[in-house]
Parts: structure tokens; C-alpha cells; sequence
């Protein structure tokens, strides 16, 4: 894998092919697992404390946000395809422009998964038949967590940009941090201040702005040497056939990440029916 002079896009048309696959695949698949880590954490330090009531109630709230994880990761795999496809084709204007469409296109999608989320979150807890005694620690979890979709969906957006670019080291390497952060701070809320799964979820939303806060001053902060130049402009007027294109690209992927989880909420809702 190898960068021209003075730009950070890796080249993948020279080198060793095997090599360069697992240089790059490996930091991006730690990466995805790591965002699924921050629910493990909080389900094992929370569970130490409150028990079955506190680990169930992270387990239904967990569900959830999965869920909304990995429809956001559909989306940023369709947005890293198309960013790779601009590089490729050295259309540097059509990169930022498209960047900017996608950014506007996410956060879109962030608010609207929010207030979906928030509005209709008992009715969903309901439907998984979340047992009485955690019913409102659930509740408490899912909707404080819910309030930090929007760095979910910001963190797989600028790290879309990132690997699309050639780059899936910089993504690893903030989410770690993120994640270490996470559990530190899960041991200072829930087990220092008792502040059970509320102290989890927010240490969870911490941990996220935070690993998408440097993934996106990363970008800015080397904004030229990823070709990009973004204007304010361009984020209030995305580009149609842009989000067409995400969109055609982006829903059947959401779709089918999404499917997974689906499956492993109906499971846990079976169970959940025995009482």
C-alpha cells in the first residue's frame, strides 16, 4: 500500500495484493467489532452490580442500539464504496461534493432513527417482552443511549471517508481509545458513583462523541491532503443523485446488517415470553 507524496489516499494498485488486503481489512474489522464492545462492557461491569435485573435491562437496551449500529454501518459501507470510486477515478470535486451529501444524508438518518427511537422505545420494549423487573432500568438505558445515535452515525461517516480513502488504521485506533475510555468510565459511574445503567449508557455516549470528535478533527485537520474541500454550501444543498446513489447502495446493506440483529432481538423475545 503505498501514498503519493504529499497525500494520505493510499494506492492499492501497487504491492503485494494479499498483503495490502490485510493491512486494510483487519483494522476495519476490529473496528466494527469494537463498536459492538461498548454494549459487552457495559453488560459485564453493570452486571456485577446489579445483578440479573441490571444485566437483563442492558441486554434489551443493547439489542436496540445494535440494531441502529449496524443500519449506520450499512450506510457508511455504501458511502466508503462510492468515496473509494471518486478517488479511483481522481474526481477530487465529486469527492467533496459527495462527502458533504453524505454527511447531510447521516445525520438525517441519526435524527430521524432518535425520535423514531425515543417516541416508540416502550412500545418496542413491549414487543420483546422485557421482563417487569427491568423494565424501567431498560427503558432508562435504551433512551439515554438513544440521545448519542447521532455520534454513532457521525463516527461511521467520517471513518467511511477515512477507509474509503485506503485508510482503516486511523478509524481502529480512535474507536480503541473510545473503547478503553468506555470501560474507565463505566468503573467511575456505575461502580464509584452508583449510578447503575444510567451511568452506563452515558459513558457509552461519551465514549462515541468521542471517537467520532477525533476521526472528524483527524479529517480536518488533513482536509488537503485527502483532496477535500468542503464548504458550508455544500453540506445545506446535498447533491440528488448523490443520495440516490447512497441510497440504492446504502438500504439493501443497512437492510441485511440490520436482518442479523432482527433475528437475535425475535430470538431474545421468545425467551423473554417464558418469563
Amino acid at each position: 500500500m503505498n501514498h503519493h507524496p504529499h497525500t494520505l489516499v493510499a494506492d492499492f494498485t501497487t504491492g503485494n495484493v494479499n498483503r495490502q488486503l490485510i493491512t486494510f481489512a483487519m483494522p476495519m474489522f476490529l473496528s466494527h467489532l469494537l463498536q459492538i464492545v461498548y454494549n459487552m462492557a457495559d453488560m459485564i461491569i453493570v452486571g456485577q452490580t446489579l445483578g440479573k435485573v441490571g444485566l437483563s435491562s442492558i441486554s434489551v437496551g443493547g439489542d436496540i442500539m445494535n440494531c441502529m449500529t449496524f443500519i449506520a454501518m450499512g450506510f457508511s459501507s455504501a458511502g466508503q464504496v462510492l468515496i473509494a470510486q471518486y478517488i479511483g477515478a481522481r474526481q477530487h470535486d465529486k469527492l467533496s461534493r459527495f462527502v458533504a451529501t453524505m454527511g447531510t444524508a447521516l445525520l438525517g438518518f441519526a435524527c430521524c432513527v432518535t425520535g423514531l427511537g425515543l417516541l416508540f422505545r416502550r412500545e418496542i420494549m413491549e414487543l420483546m417482552h422485557t421482563p417487569p423487573e427491568a423494565f424501567a432500568e431498560a427503558l432508562s438505558y435504551a433512551g439515554i443511549s438513544m440521545a448519542g445515535i447521532v455520534f454513532v452515525y457521525g463516527y461511521n461517516a467520517v471513518s467511511a471517508i477515512l477507509r474509503g480513502m485506503g485508510d482503516a488504521k486511523h478509524p481502529f485506533y480512535f474507536i480503541s481509545l473510545a473503547a478503553l475510555l468506555n470501560i474507565a468510565l463505566d468503573l467511575v459511574f456505575v461502580l464509584k458513583l452508583g449510578m447503575g445503567t444510567r451511568g452506563a449508557a452515558l459513558a457509552t455516549i461519551i465514549s462515541q462523541g468521542v471517537s467520532f470528535l477525533l476521526c472528524a478533527a483527524f479529517i480536518c485537520k488533513n482536509r488537503k491532503r485527502y483532496h477535500l474541500s468542503l464548504t458550508i454550501g455544500q453540506f445545506v444543498h446535498p447533491e440528488k443523485e448523490m443520495l440516490l446513489s447512497l441510497l440504492k447502495l446504502g438500504v439493501p446493506m443497512a437492510i441485511k446488517n440490520a436482518a442479523v440483529q432482527f433475528s437475535k432481538m425475535f430470538v431474545n423475545s421468545w425467551i423473554n415470553s417464558f418469563g
